[in-house]
């Protein structure tokens, strides 16, 4: 998984995550190959509504009603797979998948 491991660590650091905490969403538990996945579609799902890196930054960072007041970036630094599902879900839903 060479090339979705380089991908993985473009989209964090485009989202200002550190690498501690790419590593916590990642390492957490044996789930590592699924939550690459999740991430790599939460990102393609961002990028296909609003493009521009910005945007999916203020996206990420702002809390949404429909995720009972939470801020997506904090669910994903959490590193749980509910979470990030809970997130792929919701950003499946937004992009019409």
């Amino acid at each position: 998984m060479y090339g979705p491991t380089i991908l993985f660590n473009k989209i964090m650091k485009t989202w200002h995550i550190s690498n501690e905490d790419a590593m916590k969403i990642i390492d957490s538990d044996s789930n590592s190959d699924e939550k690459l996945r999740i991430i790599l579609r939460i990102a393609t799902d961002l990028y296909a509504l609003f493009i521009e890196d910005n945007v999916v930054r203020n996206w990420l960072y702002e809390p949404k009603k429909e995720l009972e007041g939470q801020v997506p970036i904090i669910l994903i630094k959490s590193g749980k797979l509910e979470n990030l599902m809970k997130i792929k879900e919701y950003t499946a839903y937004l992009s019409g998948r």
